[in-house]
């Protein structure tokens, strides 16, 4: 069965998915020796002891007993030799031998050995005791070594969940998509959300509360306790940036899941591809049945790190809106071409020391690449953090209603004398009451999210810093979700209390009032019933260390009005 290149390896137990793949190159390298000993005690060569390791396991064997006259007499009547070269079928146990050198009595026993200057006489025995099968004993001793060595070098990934961070990854990409909005790139200053249409999803709700923030809000000073300039400027204004935001932290919080998930995929898979094609080159008899799918090739990380630019209320598009239409807005997808490009093949040397040094080789590199993937990516959580933390709490969870004050701004001056729109005023009610809905809709999806905090860690199962605070964040975004709710929730409920206080004040305002009472009703407007208790949720969200801890402060332009106090003035 054919792997494509977004599968991943699903098992959570690595290290017995390891073990298996030793097991086996560990016993295609006893095979292969034994028959690399035999051809060099045929050639009279000193047998190579170790490989990859440094040294033996215990010390240097003596090797000298393998290169003697009489064992180069004996080896054509040796049952190990035999064994091993008619395929080293049974157990080695099994094997005996009785040492035979092919002399018969009446044979001349002394030869000279020419391996000497000058010849030694040797007197030849008609039976020695064979050194052969020890040699094989020392041998699986040897290629335990040589695993041992391999092992120890692995990147481990045990225990991480790769299912869990694609759950992770597709609720993230599920919030991403309910918050994406076409408005990305509108320019607040120069009024051009005030035109924005809005359809029925929660981007079109938002762009419809969003454009409001242009109405005159000056009758709201006494009626609602909401202060008319805070709102036109404040509640509303903060709408639009508060969904762009979220749809950006989303798709940062998804490519960031996406790249742990490369670097444990990529670990995993690549350690398997150099073990079993090693494997296969050293003895293709030593691989079980059920490891004729092999990993087709090893992959390559890319595109680790990409930095994220947040969207101001206060900006316009040549700062962060501009850049909230690149960077994060893209998603990179979980794993696949966008992360990994292609399979690679390699090509492998023949001869058995060099196959095992370059399968340590390999996974040195490996583990270098792999730490270099690790800084890429802690970069890319630390730019994601530094976007999050510069924002204003306005611009990640909407303004905070409870900032009003019931006088509003001294010299905007009474409710007298101003023509209000009911109908208007309860449309925009039915609008922030959708859009908690919504909002509040959509948390159920952080299961999965904040899910994927125990898998986010490295080879070792250490979660690095980038993965603690890559878990904040989700953490964070849930907060901000859960927030945005909430106050989207108490402004349905101010707004329709202060166009039902104004209707019972003017008689030319109750009829409409009770009209539009009288739709909903039909309609199911203003029947929600909130799952999250909503004073409590409407709460700041707790944030991370560093975060701007004044709402009103515009860090994002350093202009100090993008939101404002009585005692500032309106940034237009």
């Amino acid at each position: 069965m054919s792997r494509s290149l977004d599968d991943y390896i699903t098992e959570t137990d690595h290290s017995a998915t390891l073990q298996s793949k030793l097991n086996q190159f560990e016993r295609a390298l006893t095979r292969r020796w034994r028959r690399e000993a035999v051809e060099q005690i045929d050639r009279r060569e000193p047998v190579k002891t170790f490989l990859a390791r440094s040294s033996g396991p215990y010390g240097a064997p003596d090797v000298s007993p393998y290169m003697t006259l009489e064992v180069q007499h004996h080896k054509a009547h040796c049952a190990f030799i035999d064994w091993v070269m008619n395929g080293q079928d049974g157990d080695l146990g099994s094997v005996s031998c009785d040492g035979a050198t092919g002399l018969m009595p009446g044979d001349n026993q002394l030869m000279y050995d020419y391996a000497y200057d000058p010849p030694r006489v040797v007197e030849m025995p008609f039976n020695i005791d064979c050194p052969i099968g020890q040699l094989m004993s020392d041998i699986e001793d040897w290629a335990w070594g040589e695993r041992l060595t391999i092992k120890n070098k692995l990147p481990k990934f045990d225990g991480h969940d790769v299912s869990k961070l694609e759950a992770a990854y597709e609720a993230a990409e599920a919030l991403r998509a309910a918050t994406l909005s076409d408005y990305g790139g509108v320019d607040i200053t120069q009024g051009e959300h005030n035109d924005l249409a809005g359809s029925s999803d929660l981007s079109g709700t938002v762009a419809k509360i969003w454009s409001k923030d242009s109405d005159s809000r000056d009758w709201w000073v006494e009626w609602s306790g909401l202060a008319a300039e805070h709102v036109k400027g404040n509640f509303c204004t903060s709408t639009g940036p508060t969904l762009i935001n979220h749809s950006l932290i989303a798709t940062a919080l998804a490519n960031l899941i996406s790249q742990r998930a490369a670097i444990i995929e990529k670990g995993r898979n690549n350690g398997i591809y150099w073990i079993e094609q090693t494997t296969v080159k050293l003895d293709d008899h030593s691989m079980s049945e059920d490891s004729t799918d092999l990993v087709p090739g090893w992959k390559a990380v890319q595109g680790i790190g990409a930095s994220i630019a947040l969207y101001g209320a206060g900006t316009g598009p040549g700062a962060a809106p501009a850049a909230a239409t690149g960077g994060a807005v893209s998603l990179l997808g979980f794993l696949g071409e966008n992360l990994f490009g292609e399979w690679k093949t390699s090509s492998f040397p023949e001869q058995m020391e060099e196959l095992v040094v370059n399968l340590s080789d390999r996974i040195d590199s490996l583990n270098e690449n792999l730490e270099t993937h690790e800084q890429e990516y802690s970069a890319g959580v630390s730019s994601a953090r530094g976007a999050v933390n510069d924002a204003s709490s306005f611009d990640l969870e909407l303004y905070d209603l409870t900032e009003n004050s019931s006088g509003g701004v001294a010299d905007k001056g009474a409710a007298d004398g101003y023509d209000v729109n009911i109908s208007n005023v309860l449309t925009l009610a039915e609008h922030c009451e959708a859009a908690a809905v919504a909002y509040e809709d959509l948390l159920s999806n952080f299961s999965d999210l904040l899910d994927a905090a125990p898998h986010l860690a490295d080879k070792n199962g250490d979660p690095t810093t980038g993965d603690e605070d890559l878990a904040a964040m989700c953490e964070e975004l849930h907060g901000f979700f859960k927030t945005t709710a909430a106050r989207y929730y108490l402004a349905f409920e101010e707004i329709k209390a202060a166009a039902e206080a104004y209707a019972d004040a003017d008689d030319t305002s109750a009829g409409s009032f009770d009209r539009t009472m009288e739709s909903w009703g039909r309609d199911g407007v203003g029947t929600a019933e909130p799952g999250i208790d909503v004073e409590a949720a409407a709460e700041d969200t707790e944030r991370a260390e560093g975060a701007d801890d004044n709402p009103y402060d515009g860090a994002l332009t350093g202009d100090g009005t993008v939101y404002y106090t009585e005692e500032n003035s309106s940034r237009y």
